[in-house]
């Protein structure tokens, strides 16, 4: 999950290396239009969140809807009472904008192109993993205390 995080925060800082963000760097393409739709400029908003093809991504795995990255961001860390269950929606959607961006480069540097509904089961299984390893080293009936309350973790 440290991966994960530490793609988050290059992407919320825009740093990591969307058309547009190589573009500034000196970096000249045919089109800095995005990999996914050819429809607009490929952005870190545009291509983790707005892209008509990560967007059915995102539609395909139930949880709220975002304008842009800063906001998932936002409310994944201020989201409910119970730590572990905040812990939880962290790790379905930072998972969620990472997949979407391995799926991309798969892409662009391998030509291997996956349907959002594939995209969002893969998703399912990876984060459903993440989750399931982290609840199995938390010890039974344990009670996780917050700074705003507390929560079962069962």
């Amino acid at each position: 999950m440290t991966k994960v995080r530490c793609f988050i925060w290059r992407a919320v800082l825009n740093g990591i290396p969307t058309a547009c963000a190589l573009q500034k760097r000196g970096i000249n393409f045919n089109t800095i239009n995005c990999s996914y739709c050819d429809l607009e400029r490929e952005d870190t908003d545009h291509v983790l969140i707005n892209c008509s093809m990560t967007a059915k991504v995102w539609y395909g795995i139930p949880q709220p809807q975002f304008g842009n990255l800063s906001d998932m961001v936002k409310f994944c860390s201020t989201w409910g009472q119970c730590l572990n269950k905040r812990k939880n929606l962290i790790s379905i959607c930072y998972g969620i904008a990472w997949l979407i961006w391995k799926a991309r480069c798969d892409f662009i540097f391998n030509k291997i192109r996956i349907s959002p509904n594939q995209l969002a089961g893969n998703i399912q299984s990876m984060v459903f993993t993440w989750i399931k390893h982290r609840i199995a080293v938390t010890p039974p009936n344990q009670t996780a205390e917050t700074s705003e309350g507390s929560c079962d973790l069962n």
